[in-house]
């Protein structure tokens, strides 16, 4: 994906060379040669097109670093973590580890606090919280709405993706700036081979299709009590903890198993990506020695494993024939293993299977318009009735799955 900077050179070198064209088409339709003038006028445009050159260059040799580590124009995640995300024309880039925070805020607002935001706007007890006073005042409207400000929303998406499977795992956050955006992912890859020399050969394309992301609401209502909102000294920890758990939950559940529609279509329903299926009680490591095998065989390369506590407990509980702990085969040694009981326990005919997966976390990417909304209010809803404070919370957001042959679903488990 070629980024606005150089588009931008690229469109001002072809430019040049259209009007040097033109200069030598005039001069050969009119039948002489080209005059002084136009000699000077040719030479400087060249000389900016040299120069154009060396900067096409270099911007070309960054985003060809940047290509090694990419699928589809997503930035993955690679020992040598780039600082900051990486900018396209209509999204930007957060690989794991790099906060939505660090661009969202500006300095003086690195230490606002959410709960004395919320307490200070709806109580007016700005007591030790000067900045999320003036803060307050400049976003007031007036209808008794509280909004919180964008650099406090960002720290809550970061502590979300903290806390969720898939962005811990290395899933990319793409900042969406509209409600749909088109990603590319390649449909199929270009076969070389050998040749003799001078022989001709038929050249072969790269085929790419377009994968699309369609913000999907995902909404929350949180109802505190005034007394808490008037007294609890750790409101911010209560606060930010209990949305961005909310949040991750909603993430890791309907990312992967949503089923479309007002909710984001879940990478586990697609019947492209790979599904091991157990019939036998579990005792051994072999499903998911063969859950990586599936991936390997479409030349992918996992990095995730994810099981939820039931599978978790069995597997810890396996002993070799010695009675000793059995050990993970090496080939799941370099994954990193999660638990996670958003994969469900209770499936099946008789209600007890459970599902895994082993995935590369580079084979798909989560959407979100950023920042997430937040807002607080006392008197909505039956807030005065109950002596309640509400605070909603939404987010737009979707997944899209770039490579399905380089996941692996594990099901029947038990």
């Amino acid at each position: 994906m070629m980024n606005r900077h150089l588009r931008g050179l690229l469109i001002e070198r072809e430019n040049l060379r259209e009007e040097c064209k033109a200069i030598l088409a005039r001069a050969d339709n009119e039948g002489r040669g080209l005059t002084d003038e136009e000699k000077e006028a040719i030479d400087k445009k060249m000389a900016k097109i040299k120069h154009l050159d060396i900067d096409i260059y270099e911007e070309e040799q960054e985003m060809r670093k940047w290509e090694a580590d990419t699928v589809g124009g997503i930035c993955l995640t690679h020992p040598n973590q780039p600082s900051a995300p990486k900018n396209y024309e209509n999204c930007r880039i957060y690989a794991k580890g790099q906060r939505v925070s660090d661009v969202h805020r500006m300095v003086e607002d690195e230490q606002l606090d959410l709960g004395k935001y919320v307490r200070g706007a709806l109580t007016g007890n700005w007591h030790k919280a000067p900045r999320e006073k003036e803060v307050f005042a400049a976003l007031s409207t007036g209808t008794g709405k509280v909004l919180i400000p964008a650099p406090l929303s960002a720290t809550i998406i970061d502590l979300a993706r903290n806390k969720s499977v898939l962005f811990n795992s290395g899933v990319p956050l793409v900042e969406m700036q509209t409600n749909n955006l088109t990603m590319a992912k390649v449909a199929s890859d270009p076969q070389f081979g050998f040749k003799e020399e001078l022989a001709a050969v038929e050249p072969v394309d790269m085929t790419f299709e377009g994968v699309e992301l369609r913000a999907k609401t995902a909404y929350g209502l949180m109802q505190i009590s005034l007394e808490l909102l008037h007294s609890a000294d750790n409101l911010e920890e209560v606060l930010r903890n209990s949305m961005a758990a909310s949040i991750a939950n909603t993430i890791d559940q309907k990312c992967l198993f949503g089923s479309g529609g007002v909710e984001p279509k879940g990478v586990l329903t697609y019947d492209t990506i790979n599904v091991i299926e157990v019939t036998e009680a579990l005792s051994s490591y072999s499903p998911f020695v063969k859950a990586v095998g599936a991936i390997r065989k479409k030349n992918g390369e996992p990095n995730s494993f994810v099981v939820n506590a039931a599978i978790d407990e069995k597997l810890n509980n396996l002993t070799d024939t010695t009675g000793q702990p059995l050990n993970p085969p090496k080939v799941l040694e370099g994954l990193q293993r999660q638990v996670s009981n958003q994969l469900p326990a209770d499936t099946g005919a008789g209600e007890d299977e459970s599902i895994a997966m082993i995935y590369d976390s580079r084979a798909m990417a989560i959407g979100m318009q950023v920042p997430i909304v937040i807002q607080a209010s006392d008197t909505a809803h039956d807030a005065y009735t109950k002596g309640a404070v509400y605070i909603r919370v939404y987010s737009m957001l979707d997944i899209c799955l770039l490579q399905p042959e380089h996941v692996t679903m594990i099901t029947g488990l038990k």
